[in-house]
This record gives structure tokens, C-alpha cells and sequence, in this order.
């Protein structure tokens, strides 16, 4: 009897049918696939061609500032964040900040100089030469009492923190903030790693420019002053006058 009825009509018909929405669905399933696909792959052509130009404008920095600006302002749109800091290490045990573009509390910006383990990210970073992912406030406010504080203050939510590194040796970090919570892929992280080799390499080129420079102002004094040396009539001896 079951054979009879898979046999009639209505039962192929009601097999057609399961069949066609399987297929529909499976159909649906794969150009969703697709267009995610698709919005990756755009994606991906986005922050590369912001990472060429950021990689362009920092060859023409020609200052801390300018390199933080270029990064601020170019680099970190693409992550969609709010603000940066742009850290460089002084010495062996501090961090002197050099942008802090919207992620900081007042009294806190431009020439502020940290204690190399403070409680902050950026610190952490530089210090250690390991990135730090806080990716809510909850993360945030569990990290230390100091940033939660400079979340409260800002409104920042959210934190990512990688070393500037030249060769082994670490020379800052590169900290972003965001008011909101990011769905951070690891495709972001890599992102910034680039962001920070790119500004590891322009912060190098920029101190070997002003090294340069100062030099060259120190050898310029001592030939005026034996320029002016020479130049001075020698003191006459009383009896020869």
C-alpha cells in the first residue's frame, strides 16, 4: 500500500516539490556564498590600495607629527576607528606620544611621555612586542583601572595596540580606539601590523634624516667659529707697537 502511494501522482508530485525548494535553497545558500565572497574580495582591493597610498604619503613624511597624521587620517579609516596614538620610545623605559587623535583624556596628548609599563596598550606593545586586542568595553575596563578611566573620559570602547618594530628591535607602537564594538577579523589585525611596519620604517628614515641634520648644524658651528677665528686680528705684543 505505501509503494501504491508513493507510486501515485500526488506523491511524485509532493517529491517534485520537496526537490525544487532543496534545490532553491541550495541555490540561495551559494549566491549568498558569493556576494560575500565578492564583498571580501572588494574588500581586500580597498585596503590595499589605502595601504599604497598610506605607504606613499609616508615616504614623504618628514616629521613625527606629519607620520602620525598620515596614519590617523589615512590608515586608520579603513578600520573604520575613532582615533590613534602614535607611540615612540625614549630611552629604554618610556614612551613618548606623539598623536593622540581623539582617544585621549584631557592633559593627555602630543609630547606626553609614559612610563614604558604603564597600564595602557600602546605601553604594552612597545614593551613587550606583542599586539593587544581589548575588542569591547567590557575587555577595556577589565585591562587596568587607568584605562578604564580613559574610557569613561572619551567614550572609547575598544582597543588594538601592535609594536613599531625596526629589525629585533622595538622603537614605539601604534595604538586605534573605537566608540563602538568592532567585529575585528584577523584580516584588521594584519592591517594594522602593516600600518605599523610602514610607520616603523618612516620613523626610522625621519630620526636618520634629524640625526643627519643635527650633525650637520654641529660640524656648520665649528667652521664658523674658526672661520671667525682667523678672521680676528692676532693681539699685538705691547713692545711691537
Amino acid at each position: 500500500r505505501q509503494q501504491a502511494m508513493s507510486d501515485h501522482p500526488s506523491g511524485r508530485g509532493q517529491r517534485w516539490h520537496r526537490r525544487v525548494l532543496e534545490v532553491e535553497s541550495d541555490l540561495f545558500a551559494r549566491s549568498a556564498e558569493l556576494r560575500v565572497a565578492r564583498q571580501a574580495e572588494a574588500d581586500t582591493a580597498r585596503r590595499l590600495a589605502a595601504l599604497s597610498g598610506v605607504a606613499l604619503a609616508l615616504g614623504r613624511a618628514e616629521t613625527f607629527d606629519a607620520l602620525a597624521r598620515v596614519v590617523n587620517e589615512r590608515g586608520l579609516v579603513v578600520l573604520g576607528a575613532h582615533g590613534g596614538v602614535i607611540g615612540v620610545c625614549d630611552g629604554a623605559d618610556r614612551l613618548r606620544l606623539v598623536r593622540t587623535d581623539g582617544i585621549a583624556p584631557v592633559g593627555v596628548g602630543p609630547e606626553t611621555v609614559l612610563p614604558l609599563d604603564a597600564p595602557y596598550p600602546g605601553c604594552v606593545a612597545a614593551r613587550t612586542g606583542e599586539r593587544v586586542v581589548l575588542p569591547d568595553r567590557a575587555a577595556t575596563e577589565a585591562f587596568s583601572p587607568q584605562l578604564a578611566r580613559v574610557a569613561a573620559v572619551t567614550g572609547v570602547q575598544a582597543w588594538a595596540a601592535v609594536p613599531l618594530e625596526s629589525g629585533s628591535r622595538r622603537i614605539g607602537s601604534l595604538s586605534v580606539g573605537w566608540m563602538h564594538s568592532p567585529a575585528l577579523a584577523e584580516s584588521d589585525l594584519e592591517l594594522l601590523h602593516a600600518l605599523a611596519g610602514q610607520s616603523a620604517l618612516a620613523l626610522e628614515r625621519i630620526r636618520a634624516r634629524a640625526d643627519e641634520r643635527a650633525q650637520h648644524a654641529v660640524v656648520e658651528g665649528m667652521a664658523e667659529a674658526l672661520q671667525r677665528s682667523l678672521l680676528t686680528e692676532p693681539v699685538q705684543p705691547d713692545h711691537l707697537e
